[in-house]
């Protein structure tokens, strides 16, 4: 029997845009805009592992026995391994390739896509340590042969081994300079050099170490213990910083909020939020039972953690305060991950669920069990080179004579193929609009009247930001809807549909966005609005502008006018931009068609002339 419970004051309802239900072998499906906390589908396993999933780039999910199920269905892709046993989590490489432990003393390295065996390495004993990925491929993995194994992951061929005092159960971290941080059962924290396996220093603790390192910030490792306390060392040196006790053993691993406040979990059946530079403690969560979950935090400050007693727990970062809780049908020694588009995937017994939550993995050091959802343990896991690009403009229209809510969809690209999730996380007006978060399509609550805007400035012009995450990095944007005054206002406003701006034609700061923005406005009256400058002025005849940038210096913007017929009889005006600063013309393109349609269009500034943009 699940149940799900709220404990939110301010909580208001949430439109659903749409709901199907659609069935499964092993799982159900719901979809739609839903709260935190719905049970999107759940998939039962043949047995209750408790391992943590992963998900992949393309949003499959792998967990279990092992299975690749469909992110966003549940619908089962893939199963190997019916006759093993699987206490180790999956870790996903960039290319796709799923490393997991086994109870056969094997370490199996996996085509994501297919979940076809690429190798396999035998340990001496069961693998219930989940790998870690380094950036060099090499895969990192303990063994309770008492052994770290350093594999190379392209074969499956030993690079080097590193033998402790006990068993490694503890699934290991790799730094930012590449060293590789484990526990083990002999009661030490151990520091290796990732390229050759030689020791760089070794903590004592009091207990066993089956709590797996999280790497903050500055580098300093946090540590759970079976002594019952939480371990601060000095990432380089192996030095104490402090510690914090406890009630009873921790197999809990930490997560680290965007502040470098430390979340942990303790048999205790407590969630403990720690100062990370000292160690006090902020505030603790108890709960009914163990908890040998680890913690998951949201962007937006929700801190997720299962514990024994059944139930998955969202709680405020800052306050501890619960804000729901779902009950499952068993234990949840599983971690939660946490998707790009909020979606919460965790085990309870022999089930796999995916649960809505409120917003994409939080920018930190390490978030999450595994520090990202691909579960790689790597410090640099966090610093995505090809973060998504927000390719939609800022501004939008919506005519209040519109018999729909909708109003847009918010799109962007991601040069890695990663799937995308999409959020509403700020604004003056935010609460007043929905997102579908795994389309980017957006509407408002309740019809919007002009005659009486509900905006903050009451001036019908309404604002949110939004978020686009890929799981390890974001893009974020204000967006402005402006709600028309009806027939009369939309025939003396045209509204040109996007803008594109030469990123390399400008200074370094751009080149890591192209820049995408609107034109609208009359004959009389042209606008320009542009992400990166904000809005210019309006002009009448040719003048100068000035940019909100002052980097960038003054632009000039010429008033462009094209006959309608060579654009679309849409079009009301189109312009370019000249730049003091860099001495050059920049193109923008203009829009929309007589069908509607839209047309984009660069300007040739030696031939003179508009020509169509390319796709």
């Amino acid at each position: 029997m699940i149940q799900l419970r709220f404990h939110s004051s301010n909580s208001f309802p949430i439109l659903l845009l749409g709901l199907c239900l659609v069935l499964f072998q092993h799982s159900r499906l719901t979809a739609g805009t839903e709260e935190p906390g719905t049970i999107l589908w759940e998939f039962e396993t043949w047995f209750d592992w408790g391992t943590s999933p992963a998900i992949g780039p393309d949003n499959t999910v792998y967990a279990g026995e092992l299975y690749a199920l469909d992110g966003k269905t549940g619908e089962e892709k893939w199963e190997f391994g019916v006759d093993l046993s699987f206490l180790s989590s999956p870790a996903i490489a960039p290319n796709g390739t799923v490393y997991i432990g086994s109870m056969d003393d094997k370490l199996y390295g996996l085509t994501g896509s297919i979940g076809r065996k690429n190798w396999e390495y035998l340990a001496e004993e069961d693998v219930m340590s989940s790998p870690a990925i380094g950036a060099d491929g090499t895969v990192y993995v303990g063994s309770e042969d008492f052994k770290l194994y350093a594999i190379y992951g392209s074969t499956g061929v030993n690079r080097w081994e590193f033998e402790a005092d006990d068993e490694i159960d503890s699934s290991p971290a790799i730094g930012a300079d590449g060293t590789v941080y484990f526990g083990s059962d002999d009661g030490n924290l151990y520091a290796l050099d990732g390229a050759d396996g030689s020791r760089e220093w070794i903590f004592a603790t009091g207990g066993d170490v089956e709590s797996s390192p999280a790497i903050g910030a500055d580098g300093t490792i946090y540590v759970g213990c079976w002594d019952g306390k939480v371990y601060a060392v000095n990432g380089t040196t192996g030095a104490k910083k402090w510690e914090f006790a406890t009630k009873d053993r921790i197999n809990s691993s930490a997560a680290i909020g965007v502040d470098g406040t430390v979340f942990i979990g303790s048999e205790d059946n407590s969630l403990y939020a720690l100062d990370g530079e000292t160690g006090a403690l902020k505030w603790e969560f108890v709960t009914d039972d163990d908890i040998d979950s680890s913690p998951a935090i949201g962007s937006d400050g929700t801190v997720y953690i299962g514990s024994d007693d059944n139930s998955l727990y969202a709680l405020d970062e800052e306050t501890g305060e619960k804000k729901w809780e779902v009950v499952l049908n068993d234990d949840i020694v599983s971690s939660p991950a946490i998707g790009p588009n909020g979606v919460i995937y965790v085990a309870s017994g022999k089930m796999i669920y995916a649960i809505q939550g409120s917003s994409g993995p939080a920018l930190s050091s390490w978030p999450m069990f595994g520090q990202n959802i691909r579960r790689t343990r790597s410090v640099l896991g966090h610093k995505n080179p090809n973060s998504p690009i927000i390719s939609s403009g800022n501004s939008y229209l919506y005519d209040d004579d519109s018999d729909s809510l909708e109003v847009g969809k918010i799109t962007a690209i991601d040069k890695d193929g990663d799937t995308l999730g999409y959020h509403i996380i700020g604004g003056d007006d935010m609460d007043l609009f929905q997102i579908e978060r795994d389309t980017g399509a957006f509407c408002f609550k309740e019809f919007p009247d002009s005659a009486n805007p509900a905006d903050a400035d009451e001036d019908n012009v309404y604002k949110f930001t939004i978020q686009v995450h890929d799981g390890i990095s974001v893009a974020e944007k204000g967006i402005f809807v402006t709600v028309s005054l009806g027939d009369s206002y939309r025939d003396s406003m045209a509204f040109i549909s996007r803008v594109l701006v030469d990123a390399t034609s400008l200074d370094e700061n751009w080149y890591s966005d192209p820049s995408y923005g609107y034109v609208y406005g009359t004959s009389e009256t042209p606008w320009l609005y542009q992400k990166e400058l904000g809005y210019l002025l309006p002009q009448t005849e040719s003048e100068w502008f000035y940019s909100a940038d002052t980097d960038l210096g003054w632009l000039y913007m010429d008033d462009a006018h094209v006959e309608a017929e060579s654009l679309g009889s849409h079009t009301v005006m189109v312009g370019y931009i000249y730049s003091e600063n860099t001495e050059g013309w920049l193109y923008l393109t203009s829009s929309l068609a007589a069908d509607g349609s839209v047309i984009s269009w660069y300007y040739d500034t030696v031939a003179q002339q508009w020509n169509p943009l390319e796709k």
